[in-house]
């Protein structure tokens, strides 16, 4: 059953607080990108990068505005779409004379003044096709095999493209958004520890193979162990954020932006913040993100926690905090440099884009209740669905007069059974009365049999008694007649003894 009614449960409050965080990061990232523009040698481009910025930032707030409005069930099925076409553009750009090389990597597309990174589509339209191919498999999200190869066919689709620009932190990031997916969609945890095994040596194999970022991971560990050999961006880096203290230098003050500090205003702006607003400052921003993750969350759980729209916005929500949290540790020497922007505070049409994208997406997918058949969940049983589809046909088959009349049917004889089981009961209890009753004639007639054969038995005691009194009697007189014939016979012998005197 579908609905598309308003969560009555969900505050407006939190939606609203959700977008203040959102729209502080943009404000702060506007200040920074003016600040970090300006070069010891000013000129006209100040200008230009902010001018542009703006820009950028009014057709990405009216499309994430736009996209904010959408029902779930739009990017449910235009997830395909998203997704083949950024597969267009990734090809593209690898085509000699098509795609623009910047420092030796050849990502981006350019119309005149405007470029566009492909790879930055890539953080939206995978976790919305990943997805959506769990929603559609839920019955085998836990098999081995069905719940496995095709849930990784769309990344396999788009790694070889941005490996081939070469980009390995972005891959490495889409490979985390996707499993981010996985995980909240219940994938089982042994297909992630199988797939760990399995891709720890082939990113040993593309390092070993670029000595480029061996280069990179040699230089990171110099800036901890030998501060001479550490790289150059990463010793400018931390130069200025010490620089900038607790209160830091002042807005507009920085001296490490001034041609020192390479990319001051796309990948170490949040170097640019920590020399001019200080340790205050940083910490601002870092709130800010927090914030914005909390208040994200509020809205998010007013959703299924195994829908589409949970799963999806969930993951997109943590593909922006950790792409800053990444950022942050870059900048502070924490992990091997890499080109990864500050989200809503770096200089970058595409980058800009896709993270307002992201929030207008969020937005969309928690405003109305989630349609029933957008929920996955891993533990249905595919015999069951099978069933189900087998009654909703033959329901369809069926007119209305049929099912009715099939109805009354089942109905009757439904009434005629319990009235048949009515009656075997009666039966039952009938006969259990009679056999009650015989048993306990049974009994009874035990019972007096039982006390004439105690009568009988209490007649030979009797008897007996009597029996063994009268030959107790026949032995005392038996005695007695013993004892006369002795007397007699003593009397004999004394007459006898007195007539021989």
């Amino acid at each position: 059953m579908k609905s598309s009614f308003p969560i009555d449960s969900q505050p407006e409050h939190d939606r609203s607080l959700f977008i203040s965080m959102a729209c502080a990061l943009l404000g702060i990232g506007v200040l920074m990108v003016h600040s970090a523009s300006i070069t010891s040698w000013p000129t006209e481009f100040e200008q230009v990068y902010l001018s542009r910025h703006l820009v950028f930032l009014a057709i990405a707030a009216c499309v994430a505005s736009s996209a904010s409005y959408l029902p779930a069930r739009f990017w449910y099925d235009r997830a395909p779409l998203l997704f083949w076409g950024t597969v267009v553009l990734l090809i593209l750009v690898l085509i000699p004379g098509i795609g623009t090389r910047v420092n030796g990597a050849q990502r981006w597309l350019r119309f005149g003044s405007v470029s566009l990174q492909p790879s930055e589509l890539a953080k939206i339209a995978l976790p919305l096709l990943t997805v959506r191919l769990m929603v559609q498999r839920r019955s085998s999200v836990r098999h081995w095999f069905k719940g496995t190869v095709p849930l990784l066919i769309p990344l396999a689709i788009i790694i070889p493209l941005v490996i081939k620009q070469p980009d390995l932190g972005t891959t490495l990031f889409l490979t985390g958004g996707v499993m981010i997916a996985l995980f909240l969609g219940g994938w089982p945890i042994r297909n992630f520890i199988v797939g760990l095994l399995c891709a720890l040596p082939a990113v040993g194999m593309l390092v070993a193979l670029r000595p480029y970022q061996l280069k990179r991971i040699s230089g990171f560990l110099d800036t901890w162990t030998n501060w001479e050999s550490a790289p150059y961006q990463l010793k400018q880096s931390l130069m200025a954020l010490g620089t900038g203290g607790v209160s830091g230098s002042g807005l507009g003050k920085g001296a490490q932006k001034l041609s020192f500090l390479p990319e001051a205003n796309t990948d170490f702006v949040f170097s640019v913040a920590g020399e001019e607003l200080g340790l205050i400052g940083t910490l601002a921003i870092v709130g800010l993100w927090l914030g914005l993750f909390l208040a994200g969350l509020n809205i998010i759980r007013s959703q299924k926690q195994n829908s589409y729209a949970y799963v999806v916005s969930l993951t997109l929500l943590m593909q922006l905090v950790f792409q800053a949290i990444l950022n942050v540790a870059v900048v502070t020497a924490m992990v091997p440099p890499k080109g990864i922007s500050h989200p809503l505070i770096s200089y970058g049409g595409t980058n800009l884009m896709v993270s307002l994208l992201s929030l207008g997406i969020i937005i969309s997918l928690t405003r109305s209740v989630t349609d029933d058949d957008l929920v996955i969940d891993p533990e249905l049983d595919q015999n069951d669905e099978l069933l189900m589809n087998e009654a909703v046909v033959l329901a369809e088959e069926k007119t209305p007069l049929e099912v009715d009349s099939s109805e009354e049917c089942e109905d009757e004889e439904c009434e005629d059974e319990e009235c048949e089981d009515e009656e075997c009961e009666d039966e039952e209890c009938e006969d259990e009365e009679c056999e009650d009753e015989e048993c306990e004639d049974e009994e009874c007639e035990d019972e007096e049999c039982e006390d004439e054969e105690c009568e009988d038995e209490e007649c030979e005691d009797e008897e007996c008694e009597d029996e063994e009194c009268e030959d107790e009697e026949c032995e005392d007189e038996e005695c007695e007649d013993e004892e006369c014939e002795d007397e007699e016979y003593e009397d004999e012998e004394d007459l006898e003894s007195e007539e021989k005197s």
